[in-house]
């Protein structure tokens, strides 16, 4: 077998290959972090805003475009005082002087591109990076909320006033905690100072008649063993002598294991009502029997007492 010889070297060309690897691992983690987290602020219903001690934007949100109408480069050319129709320098720096890394929650207005104003939410956070000042703002419009808010309000305003109109008063008893709350109503029946009411169940009994209170508690009382409805008449005795009839009527509500929770019910004022009754019941009980009075001064003189009024004793 033929020997085959070594290939000869090449001759040296006189150039010399020097390199710099970097491990760039870390670098690249902390950018697909970063990317990701901007996609999931961006996927975020709320805008996001972040304000440089100059209060310009240092970055906006997707949902901050999306609610203003901006483009990301637009936003960033301004600051809140060209999206709040109500801001100040004065009001800007009042927020930046709150204390640092602790939360401010506030309600004001935007304005988008179009003119459109609107109520907004922001939950504010200054902190300090590198010796430099930033805010970072996320911002909830709440149109819908303030609409709810004003429908309930106008609702609350109505009830309170066909309350006022029809002399019922409303009451929900938090049985667990042994809170009452009344409606401004049935504090204008009862006569009571709101602000000076201990608001649980023992304190609207004492406030029921004395020969009363016995009965109304065993009827409120069977009506949370029995599930049943509650309902009683019971007076009450105000400390110049006059009485009011009240009837109370209301249900009771249970949790999925069956314990009490809330009484919710209704207080109606039925003075007037039982002050015609018992003067029917006069005039069939007493009828032209006058026992040395005529039947019109005896009438007199018993709707001068149940009145409180003063009769004219010359009558009849």
């Amino acid at each position: 077998m033929e020997a085959k010889s070594a290939p000869a070297p090449e001759p040296d060309s006189g150039i010399e290959w020097h390199g710099l690897m970097l491990d760039i691992t870390e670098r690249k983690l902390a950018q697909q972090r970063l990317e990701l987290l901007e996609r999931a602020i961006d996927l975020s219903s709320d805008a996001i805003f972040l304000l440089g001690e100059d209060f310009r934007f240092r970055y906006v949100s997707a949902a901050a475009c999306r609610s203003l109408g901006y483009s990301r480069e637009q936003l960033l050319a301004m600051t809140p005082l060209d999206i709040n129709p109500h801001a100040t320098p004065e009001w800007l720096r009042e927020i930046q002087s709150a204390p640092l890394n602790q939360s401010l929650m506030f309600e004001t207005w935007h304005r988008d591109s179009g003119g459109r104003i609107f109520p907004v939410e922001i939950n504010a956070t200054h902190f300090k990076d590198d010796g430099k000042l930033f805010g970072l703002s996320v911002v909830r419009e709440i149109s819908e909320r303030k609409r709810i808010e004003q429908a309930l309000q106008s609702s609350r305003v109505a009830l309170e006033e066909a309350q006022r109109i029809g002399h019922i008063g409303s009451w929900d008893v938090d049985i667990v905690n042994d809170v009452l709350t009344w409606s401004d109503e049935t504090f204008r029946i009862w006569e009571i100072d709101k602000t000076k009411f201990a608001a649980t169940f023992e304190a609207f009994v004492d406030t029921v008649h004395p020969e009363d209170r016995a009965r109304v508690v065993q009827v409120y009382n069977a009506s949370i063993v029995e599930g049943s409805r509650y309902e009683v008449e019971h007076r009450l005795l105000f400390p110049d002598g006059r009485v009011k009839y009240i009837l109370e009527r209301g249900q009771p509500y249970y949790d999925a294991d069956g314990k009490p929770l809330r009484f919710i019910g209704t207080s109606l004022d039925i003075t007037e009502r039982k002050r015609i009754e018992n003067t029917l019941q006069f005039i069939a009980q007493r009828g032209w029997q006058v026992d040395g009075e005529s039947f019109l001064t005896a009438l007199a003189r018993y709707l001068g007492q149940t009145l409180a009024v003063d009769y004219v004793s010359s009558i009849g």
